[in-house]
């Protein structure tokens, strides 16, 4: 677990992701946790994603045995889920992780994200094998890309992802962390 002040990111298991699916309790360790219905917002866009979340859990169980796949976004004083992260893998063959994040309606715009971004980025680099940690927004001036610079990514360009269409890629390395 990645705990950050106000936050648990909790690596999720294959059965947390299975629970989620099929909206059966959750719970961390013996901790009952809260899912609000406003927790489905989050996937209104990305139909499937929690489908291919489990399914990378179960093709390949390092991914939550190491802490690379998907994090579990729980408000530790209220212990509901409001989120979730991750990173889309281990480590590549340059050293370099990529990171995604959201945070549902009611729980935006306190901070939570930078919470979560942070502590993922952290958590990447305290690692050796790890040299940079990459994230992609939109390419446009948005809460996203100033949440990344404002905790030490710097812009690396702009790539075309086939699904989000333009996008700008930011770095976090070992130098500017």
């Amino acid at each position: 677990m990645i705990e950050t002040p106000r936050l648990w990111l909790v690596s999720a298991s294959a059965s947390m992701i299975s629970d989620l699916i099929a909206k059966r309790p959750l719970q961390v360790g013996n901790v009952p946790i809260h899912v609000p219905t406003e927790w489905a917002d989050l996937w209104i866009d990305h139909p499937g994603a929690l489908e291919y979340t489990l399914n990378g859990l179960q093709h390949d169980t390092s991914l939550h045995e190491q802490g690379w796949w998907a994090y579990l976004t729980i408000h530790a004083a209220d212990q509901t889920l409001v989120g979730m992260g991750g990173f889309k893998g281990k480590p590549d063959a340059t050293g370099t992780v990529e990171i995604g994040y959201s945070i549902s309606s009611p729980y935006r715009q306190q901070g939570l994200a930078t919470e979560v971004a942070r502590g993922l980025s952290q958590f990447a680099l305290d690692h050796a094998d790890v040299k940079r940690v990459m994230a992609h927004t939109l390419a446009v001036d948005n809460y996203s890309n100033r949440l990344l610079k404002s905790i030490g990514f710097q812009y690396n360009g702009q790539s075309h992802d086939p699904d989000e269409g333009n996008v700008w890629q930011w770095i976090m390395d070992e130098t500017n962390n």
